[in-house]
């Protein structure tokens, strides 16, 4: 967003000068306005996606966008669709960057699901295959946030670790940090029933994580986790794990292997595992409301411990 916000001030900047850019940056910086609008929760709110603090804005985005280009489509979306063309379509994946929204409708109470395989990079976090989701203009699942940039901190520590976010960790490790290193996509459709999508991520060395999205528009999601090490005769330990904000007052309950929020008004999101086997377990993480400002948050995680195999 920072970079994006460079590129639009050169254009303005060429254009105060009675100059011109060139088709190709015109075509570039309209996708990435595109980019950058549907990485916000469709109630105006930020993801806090790899270094990226929490905000919610209901004002419209990148109102030039919309005037030099004349997208009404990408006007919709900026306003909150105060202004512009309803899209008919809801759902996108962003092949290059692994990057993929999932989408009710465009309404501000929209179910949202953001999911990312995009492997590492500057301000990155550990969080391939992790998960984010916003339903009835309230965060359901959500990532940590920041918490500081000084490294050595332990709160850092957490905030880039793999188990600060909604996604499998193995044998207690956290996800091999480094390069811009995106996984692989598998398959994606969107329709007006269902989406779908299947990516690996490359971030664990020995082992590829699959993870299958489906959106059963526009109710709910299934998420299921295919674990694959290159050792097939080793015993791994995986986590599947589900963080709620310190406000959710999440349970869990190993009886019904079910993690759910209890707001006591407004939307609430039960996470229901369909295997019998895993094990619920409650611990207590941290949440980052803004740069610093912590507090303790629960979280929750299906384990299957000492799997031999896929």
């Amino acid at each position: 967003q920072s970079a994006f916000s460079t590129y639009m001030e050169f254009k303005r900047l060429m254009q105060n000068n009675g100059r011109s850019v060139s088709k190709e940056y015109d075509e570039m910086l309209l996708k990435a306005g595109y980019y950058n609008a549907l990485l916000y929760g469709p109630n105006g709110s930020s993801l806090q996606y790899g270094d990226e603090s929490y905000g919610k804005s209901t004002g419209q985005k990148f109102p030039d966008l919309a005037t030099w280009y004349g997208d009404r489509e990408l006007e919709y979306i900026t306003s909150f669709g105060s202004k512009g063309e309803k899209p008919s379509w809801t759902s996108m994946h962003f092949f290059d960057s692994q990057t993929t929204t999932m989408r009710s409708d465009w309404k501000k109470d929209a179910l949202f699901l953001f999911t990312t395989a995009r492997g590492g990079g500057q301000h990155g976090h550990a969080d391939d295959n992790a998960l984010t989701v916003i339903a009835y203009d309230r965060t359901l699942l959500n990532d940590a946030g920041i918490f500081t940039y000084t490294s050595s901190d332990p709160y850092r520590r957490w905030a880039l670790s793999t188990r600060a976010h909604n996604t499998v960790e193995i044998n207690n490790t956290t996800q091999g940090a480094g390069s811009y290193n995106p996984g692989k996509n598998h398959d994606w459709a969107t329709t007006a029933q269902y989406d779908f999508l299947n990516q690996s991520t490359k971030a664990y060395s020995g082992f590829d994580h699959q993870r299958n999205v489906v959106f059963v528009k526009p109710n709910f999601w299934i998420v299921s986790d295919l674990m694959i090490p290159s050792n097939m005769n080793k015993a791994n330990d995986y986590k599947q794990l589900w963080h709620m904000l310190p406000t959710a007052n999440l349970k869990s309950n190993d009886t019904t292997k079910q993690i759910t929020s209890n707001y006591a008004s407004g939307a609430n999101i039960i996470v229901a595992s369909a295997d019998q086997d895993a094990k619920v377990v409650e611990e207590m993480g941290w949440y980052d409301y803004s740069y610093q400002q912590l507090a303790e948050a629960k979280y929750g995680y299906f384990a299957k411990d000492g799997v031999v195999g896929k």
